[in-house]
């Protein structure tokens, strides 16, 4: 049961993943960034906050999503081994 193990001491992290350099990944990860900055020129403060709530909502739904897919991917596999296996 190796894998478990690298799981358990932090030897592998499924939700870490290297980012390959001009990849459209990469790309179009850069592109939230450049167009809030662009529109956070033209806001005043106030809005800059409400846009930056907006932000951290985003991002958590986005955290939450992936986390549950996850959990869901990973409970799909183990219920397809136990019936492989015929257990």
């Amino acid at each position: 049961m190796q894998i478990l193990s690298d799981i358990y001491y932090g030897n592998i992290c499924p939700c870490e993943k290297d980012l390959v350099q001009g990849s459209e990944y990469q790309k179009t990860q850069q592109q939230p960034a450049d167009l809030t900055e662009k529109l956070n020129e033209q806001l005043n403060e106030e809005q800059q906050i409400i846009l930056d709530d907006i932000i951290s909502c985003c991002s958590k739904l986005i955290i939450l999503t992936g986390e549950e897919n996850f959990t869901d991917g990973f409970k799909t596999r183990a219920r397809v081994i136990l019936q492989v296996y015929g257990k």
